[in-house]
């Protein structure tokens, strides 16, 4: 039997495959909430809903900052070597054992966390390091399946499983947690385990990592994608890997520098939004749960579109370069000045405080037709790699941000500290996005590339890319 347009297949698979990694991921968010408080304090206007009679933790700002830090700590350890495993061995196998392994940690989070601190920050490690080869994975995969034609779209829906994973986290999180269904917040990490090993299931039954593995797929569109692609490494030794270019150059550099803004924005939108909402703008837990989940709405819309625009762009209208530009600017800077509006907001603002929120969350994701789709621009052998290296420095950053903001506001949750932690943001944004537009490059790369006559090849279709965008500039 086979099965017409594989390709689109792997992109939803891919989509929830990331919608339910974050799910797993995110879920801890909102329940250090639940977690901390009491429960009339986390739902006052319930006050006839019987509420979690779990034990409440008297973790201080800092201690928060590090729970929600330990994550990444393992995260970041995973990300090159869950990188080169991804691109040795396929992103099947290394996306399956993470999806399993993260799945079963979140059953144990309940217990763990009542019996040790420190040991609980461990366990919520080893999730970061069961995630870790999530990003690098996919990557490896998504480099096999795209075409050029398409890769904008393709990739933006794949990461626009992001927004939908932490939506749909978001309010069930906070309905759980403030609920008496299996004692309050536990019951998130058990269901929340529950949808990961449902995926697990889905994922060893319909996931392949290259169109050449895939048993279903016309013998048509196999060729189209791997005759399109060129020269692809079946196979990888460490030795093969060329580091040094992938650590210096000026293409890879501008993705690395790029996700630092990105990442240290994403984590001011994942965990100081909440926080915001509820030391701020004084919301309960199921609001802030729903107004947490708007965001992501947007961000999936925009997002979506951003991918089509960028494809039609790139379709003789633009260079591949100048789109990914352009989509970087059209997602941080906004981004960065929206935030720095938000922290200005006075006390009678609410909704303005919401809506600058939401949107700058929102026109953060439109960057996946940016600096994210720019990694399957330059490579297609290390695709994974560059996702791995570009997520580790995103990773420092994810670690960073939660222990400074608990630094900034301990004892002092006041708009004034949130608006250092914002202000800070903004100005990393700005420089990161500075960076990009200055390196970024659209074409693939010659040392991702087989043989010299490849090389050749690839030197003359770059000529011929830069040709046609002066033409265009000069008519």
């Amino acid at each position: 039997m086979k099965i017409q347009n594989c390709r689109w297949h792997f992109v939803g698979l891919a989509f929830i495959a990331f919608a339910t990694m974050f799910f797993l991921r995110v879920n801890m968010n909102i329940c250090i909430l639940a977690m901390t408080r009491p429960p009339v304090e986390l739902n006052s206007s319930l006050t006839n809903t019987s509420t979690s009679t779990t034990q409440m933790f008297s973790w201080d700002e800092e201690k928060k900052g590090v729970i929600l830090a330990s994550f990444y700590v393992g995260y970041l350890f995973m990300q090159i070597p869950g990188g080169y495993l991804a691109s040795k061995l396929g992103g099947r196998c290394v996306l399956g054992a993470s999806i399993l392994v993260s799945s079963l940690v979140s059953f144990l989070i309940p217990f763990v966390a009542n019996q040790n601190f420190y040991v609980f920050v461990v366990l919520l490690g080893l999730n970061g390091v069961a995630q870790g080869p999530c990003f690098p994975g996919l990557n490896a995969m998504a480099a096999r399946w795209t075409t050029r034609a398409e890769k904008s779209k393709m990739s933006t829906l794949i990461y626009t499983g992001v927004p939908v994973g932490t939506m749909l986290a978001a309010p069930f999180s906070a309905l759980l947690a403030s609920s008496s269904f299996l004692g309050g917040w536990p019951s998130v990490f058990y269901m929340s385990g529950l949808i990961g090993l449902l995926m697990f299931g889905f994922w060893c039954v319909f996931a392949y990592s290259d169109p050449n593995s895939h048993p279903w797929i016309t013998d048509e569109e196999r060729l189209m994608i791997t005759d399109e692609q060129g020269s692809t490494q079946e196979s990888m030794s460490f030795a093969r890997v060329p580091w040094l270019k992938l650590f210096t150059s000026p293409a890879c550099l501008s993705i690395y520098v790029g996700s630092i803004g990105l990442n240290w924005t994403l984590a001011v939108f994942l965990m100081g939004m909440p926080q915001f909402y509820a030391d701020v703008l004084g919301f309960s837990l199921v609001t802030n749960g729903w107004f947490n989940a708007l965001p992501y709405v947007v961000m999936t819309i925009l997002s979506t579109i951003a991918g089509f625009a960028a494809d039609w762009l790139r379709a003789g209208r633009l260079s591949t370069k100048n789109t990914r530009k352009l989509m970087c600017a059209a997602s941080m800077l906004p981004s960065s000045v929206l935030l720095i509006l938000t922290s200005y907001t006075e006390s009678d603002q609410v909704a303005l405080a919401v809506f600058y929120m939401t949107l700058g969350a929102g026109l953060f994701l439109v960057n996946t037709a940016g600096v994210c789709a720019n990694m399957l621009d330059l490579t297609t052998n290390y695709a994974g790699i560059v996702a791995a290296v570009s997520n580790s420095i995103g990773t420092v950053c994810l670690m960073m941000e939660p222990v400074l903001m608990g630094y900034l506001i301990n004892k002092n949750p006041s708009r004034g500290q949130y608006r250092k932690v914002m202000v800070i943001a903004a100005v990393i944004s700005f420089v990161s996005c500075g960076f990009y537009l200055l390196f970024a490059k659209g074409e693939r790369q010659s040392w991702d590339e087989n043989n010299k006559k490849e090389y050749s090849q690839l030197n003359d279709d770059n000529v011929n890319e830069e040709v046609t965008e002066k033409s265009h500039l000069l008519a």
